[in-house]
């Protein structure tokens, strides 16, 4: 049932990937730390974009091309879109969440958001001094369209959508998708598509990320912290039609992409190779990983489609408490309680390498028994 109620601005949203805060607790080094709780590529960077920022040194002296041409027309080439005036740089995808609530939204407004959701969207909304109406998920975890159409035709004013969802790992049919996006552009209400983590998933054909010119309303997020792992780079990208996008970029900060981000990004964005290696490894995992957790008594796995596989514990158990014994390991979870609709039975880890997915196995099994 979709709900409407008060809430506070928290002094930040929770997330995965605490390593150096786990570290310093335990008095360890962070390299020890074996992180399932961030869905970042076990690949690593490409070793291209490694290069570059060496080969980019020289840049740090000077400010960055405040216009990000080179970078987003590579983003655009990189989606299929044939201008780099659709893009919008961010310092990470963090920062085009906020800039979409900014200039989404007045005072006073309500914006719908599905949940479980990353919880940077519910953090934006409130600070630009929104409110939220949220929508649960059906059983299957999956994204109830019906009652964000519902919640469409009350009149709200911004939807925030993830496919694949975050920390669901399940992805929204297309119908579905373009369906809903018609009917708030009938609306005039702008739509935030995050597709994060769209290039882990098996359906090639499920992005909407070429599509920004036929729906004025949408603003798709994009990111190379997740499928390129350049995470402490902070750097990211979104995608609209060029009225919107322009509308977007007034609005940000100057200078918010440092150099050697960009220079990077170019570099990750332009590597085939790697992206068709981090697909096989990322699929050939998910599915060992899922299967194995399957077989472990106690532990409920919704199905991922994603790199990243949310957990339910049986009665009895809480995230809170495993993700303790795990640390006692050296290895790190994500909690789920932090999102609204989950309780502290679930938790979510990511797909890494065998070796990784293997240890993490064999620490669950003795953990649950």
């Amino acid at each position: 049932m979709p709900t409407s109620a008060a809430y506070s601005l928290p002094d930040q949203a929770t997330h995965g990937g605490e390593i150096f805060e786990v570290a310093r607790r335990l008095k360890v080094d962070p390299k020890e730390i074996l992180d399932f709780s961030s869905n970042i590529n076990p690949l690593g960077p490409p070793l291209v974009a490694i290069r570059c920022i060496q080969e980019s040194i020289w840049l740090v002296p000077h400010y960055p091309d405040i216009s990000y041409y080179t970078f987003r027309k590579a983003a655009a080439e990189y989606v299929g879109l044939p201008s780099p005036e659709n893009v919008v740089e961010g310092n990470g995808s963090t920062e085009l969440i906020y800039l979409f609530a900014d200039v989404s939204l007045r005072e006073g407004d309500k914006a719908i958001i599905p949940v479980p959701s990353f919880g940077e969207y519910q953090r934006a909304v409130l600070r630009r001094g929104g409110r939220l109406f949220t929508v649960p998920c059906r059983k299957d975890f999956g994204v109830d369209m019906e009652g964000v159409a519902g919640a469409l035709a009350e009149g709200y004013k911004a939807l925030f959508l993830s496919n694949p969802s975050n920390p669901s790992s399940r992805t929204i049919p297309k119908k579905d998708l373009l369906r809903t996006i018609e009917l708030a552009y009938d609306r005039g209400v702008p739509v935030l598509l995050d597709e994060t983590f769209i290039e882990f998933t098996d359906d090639h054909g499920l992005s909407l990320s070429n599509r920004v010119n036929e729906f004025p309303n949408l603003f798709v997020l994009r990111s190379l912290t997740k499928t390129f792992a350049l995470t402490g780079l902070r750097i990211g990208y979104g995608l609209a039609s060029q009225k919107f996008a322009e509308r977007l970029r007034k609005a940000k900060l100057p200078w918010s992409v440092n150099v050697l981000a960009q220079e990077a990004g170019i570099a990750a964005l332009n590597d085939s190779d790697y992206l068709e290696r981090s697909k096989k490894l990322i699929a050939k995992e998910r599915e060992f990983l899922y299967s194995e957790l399957k077989t472990i008594e106690g532990l409920n796995p919704v199905r991922p489609e994603a790199n990243f596989v949310l957990v339910n514990l049986a009665k009895g158990n809480t995230a809170k408490e495993l993700k303790s014994s795990l640390l006692r390991k050296r290895i790190l979870i994500r909690d789920c309680s932090s999102f609204e609709g989950l309780n502290g039975s679930y938790f979510r880890v990511c797909v890494r390498l065998r070796n990784q997915n293997a240890t993490l196995l064999s620490a669950l099994r003795e953990a649950i028994s």
